[in-house]
């Protein structure tokens, strides 16, 4: 099992800057088991990393029954995450696209 970089397809305005920055960040805390940007406090997680260990652990607590959520920020909470507050200059590329109307206003 590999370290997965994870990214929603409902954030087309994603940009190169903060994928560099969130590796970056993975490379210098070799010992968490997750990265992930918060906004306002509240994780973004499918903007993440989650290394090898942390995907392993996850399995291994789902496998004994100890995973009695499944969402990801309840899975966040079990792993070794930083988390890094998205800049205010940043948080466009969060913005989520979920309507062909949300779509036609995303400016390429």
């Amino acid at each position: 099992m590999a370290d997965m970089l994870v990214i929603a397809c409902d954030m087309p305005a994603m940009d190169e800057i903060v994928l560099t920055s969130l590796m970056n960040t993975h490379q210098s805390n070799p010992e968490k088991e997750a990265i992930v940007f918060t906004n306002e406090g509240n994780p973004e997680p499918l903007c993440a990393i989650y290394t090898s260990a942390g995907l392993k652990k996850v399995m291994a607590l789902y496998n004994q029954l100890l995973l009695p959520k499944h969402s990801l920020k309840y899975v966040l909470e079990q792993l070794n995450t930083l988390e890094t507050p998205i800049p205010n200059e940043w948080k466009q590329y969060f913005t989520n696209f979920n309507s062909p109307e949300d779509l036609r206003s995303l400016k390429v």
